[in-house]
């Protein structure tokens, strides 16, 4: 108990190589308690990840080019260097693997093969295969976590990320249906009936709703946002102190774009709770959106007097100074959220948002491919790469990009749009058509929508054509 102690206050110091060190000494791991084994091997990971991390970022500085902070420049020379550059930098990143992966892999294999894991090894295990791209066989490991401990809320958030990640690679309706259908069968009868699955559905299906722009079909009755609502309302019935549920009724109408049904469930749970910090990231977007900069500055202030150190903290102050259009000062604060979490994925989204602003595409570039790299279903950095090749004249890798963010969500009039801007830049006036149209369909902007199809109409010469979709815009 004392080793285990001491090597927890290891972990919690984040001295994770000591933390390691201290366990690995004490006995084999067959006969070591569970618990130190998951201490053990996670610590042994995450000092991996550091070493990976920093690997990479010595990379990256020794190999940056010579380029200012204000840019690129316009030369195309200049920028098939930039792409180049980051290419390499990319191909090393994706090369650079963490060095104890192998090791903590086969002493979880012999485990496994002995019986002797339990839920937190069966995460950990489920954490070692994802990082290995092997995102099926990671499905069930935290599949049998959460059949062997209900609660393990960590195991249930994994198993919501590789089903976005399986869905996006079987985009028909009928793959992931089949997909769903046969991930539901590995759960344990009794876990079904559990109010944890309710939970885990609920986020799912916010998490689809999120990459996607629309819900999936988990069962019979779910599969639109009225059972969705109706899922998170009858688990607030039953838990109604938790502040987690309502603000997934507030992310419910985020996705949804109702951003005052959303501010409104915010700003309940901030009555409730004033010192809870968790998604008022997303609470001050809309308040972004809003362009309520009192409202952005109270509540900047409100977390920075609770805890500067928290990455939501460093986002809503990034948004803050955004808004007052002090970009470079947005910048900062986005780094300053990224030091604290390098995987935070907003920030590294935000961030690019505010290089564009600032004309520093190569900066910008670096944002987005860094949130895809994190999380690759993130439509907003793909959407973000396409605007700044765009911005660079590049209509080819724009279009690419752009593509992209359709496919992710191809429910988005937004995304249909800006591709049918870049194949009309391009001259491939059939294909802009047909993505006008998409836009339109999915509730675009529906007039600007109109005239651009009637001005394409009217460049073919197709006057019939142009003014009938002119007299719909009278």
């Amino acid at each position: 108990y004392d080793h285990y102690t001491f090597a927890k206050t290891l972990f919690d110091s984040k001295e994770y190589s000591r933390c390691a060190f201290i366990l690995q000494k004490q006995t084999k791991p067959s006969t070591m308690d569970k618990k130190c084994l998951f201490v053990e091997y996670y610590a042994l990971f995450l000092s991996g990840e550091q070493q990976k991390q920093q690997e990479v970022l010595e990379y990256s500085l020794n190999n940056s080019s010579s380029t200012t902070a204000t840019g690129v420049g316009t030369n195309a020379n200049a920028h098939h260097q930039m792409i180049h550059q980051q290419r390499n930098q990319q191909k090393h990143h994706n090369q650079t693997q963490n060095k104890y992966l192998r090791t903590i892999l086969n002493d979880l294999k012999t485990l496994h093969t002995l019986d002797q894991m339990d839920s937190y090894l069966y995460y950990l295990f489920g954490v070692i295969l994802k990082e290995m791209e092997m995102k099926s066989k990671a499905l069930d490991c935290f599949i049998k976590s959460v059949n062997y401990e209900p609660l393990m809320w960590g195991s249930w958030l994994e198993i919501v990320y590789i089903l976005i990640d399986l869905m996006q690679d079987t985009t028909q309706n009928d793959n992931q249906s089949t997909l769903m259908s046969n991930t539901f069968k590995k759960f344990k009868s009794i876990l079904k009936q559990h109010w944890m699955m309710k939970v885990f559905k609920s986020r799912l299906q916010l998490e689809t709703l999120s990459s996607q722009g629309s819900f999936t079909q988990l069962d019979l009755d779910d599969g639109n946002e009225n059972q969705t609502f109706n899922l998170i309302q009858d688990l607030c019935s039953q838990f109604p102190n938790s502040n987690y549920l309502y603000s997934q009724l507030a992310m419910l109408s985020y996705h949804q774009q109702d951003f005052q049904q959303a501010q409104e469930y915010f700003e309940h749970i901030k009555k409730k709770d004033p010192f809870r910090l968790e998604f008022l990231d997303t609470y001050s977007n809309i308040l972004y959106v809003r362009e309520e900069k009192a409202e952005l500055s109270k509540l900047a202030h409100e977390l920075h007097s609770i805890d500067k150190y928290r990455v939501e903290t460093c986002c809503v102050i990034g948004n803050y100074y955004s808004l007052r259009g002090d970009h470079e000062k947005a910048v900062l604060y986005f780094k300053r959220a990224l030091s604290l979490d390098p995987k935070y994925l907003s920030a590294w989204t935000l961030m690019g948002h505010e290089y564009i602003e600032m004309k520093n595409t190569k900066a910008a570039v670096n944002a987005y491919r860094s949130a895809v790299e994190i999380q690759s279903t993130d439509y907003r950095a793909w959407y973000g790469l396409g605007q700044t090749y765009e911005m660079l004249d590049m209509s080819d890798y724009a279009l690419y990009y752009y593509s992209k963010s359709c496919s992710l969500r191809p429910y988005d009039g937004r995304m249909w749009s800006a591709l049918a801007n870049c194949y009309e830049s391009l001259e491939q006036f059939d294909d802009a058509l047909k993505c006008y149209q998409r836009a339109y369909d999915n509730r675009g902007e529906q007039l600007s929508t109109l005239l651009k199809m009637a001005n394409i109409f009217r460049r073919l010469d197709q006057n019939d054509r142009a003014v009938e979709l002119y007299s719909k815009c009278l």
